[in-house]
């Protein structure tokens, strides 16, 4: 049975404006009875897709490099991230995306990635901290 969580608790998460409640956030998203890895989306709407793929795609990048995160990603869930983000995600950030789908191999414009990420991380997570707190009732239905 998938564990449910109090509207304090998310709130809390909410409310904080570090980076564990955002890995918080995507936890609890990810325990969603509609979660599955069997679809470029995760099951999720589109503000819960985003939330867990963009952390994804920056921890992964800044850990290790854009070029592990795109080697691991299925080409569909790139696909899918590319879309929300230009629908959705903050300037600059579809293309950067767009751009590591078709130049990870390249090691040199790999590096030009994990430069930009490292240099975005703090607006990622803003941003991230936003959607999440403009998307609470979505994300209550998904995890309360």
């Amino acid at each position: 049975m998938t564990p449910r969580y109090s509207n304090s608790y998310i709130d809390q998460q909410l409310d904080d404006d570090d980076y564990d409640s955002l890995v918080e956030i995507s936890r609890l998203i990810c325990g969603a009875r509609s979660f599955t890895t069997d679809t470029a989306d995760y099951g999720l709407p589109c503000p819960g897709f985003l939330i867990v793929e963009t952390l994804t795609w920056f921890a992964q990048s800044i850990r290790s490099s854009v070029w592990t995160y795109f080697e691991a990603t299925p080409e569909a869930r790139q696909r899918q991230m590319c879309l929300a983000l230009e629908q959705f995600g903050p300037q600059g950030f579809a293309d950067a995306y767009s751009k590591g789908m078709t130049s990870w191999r390249d090691m040199t414009r790999a590096q030009d990635l994990d430069i930009w990420a490292e240099l975005q991380d703090d607006r990622a997570n803003t941003w991230l901290h936003d959607l999440a707190r403009q998307h609470r009732e979505l994300i209550i239905e998904l995890v309360a």
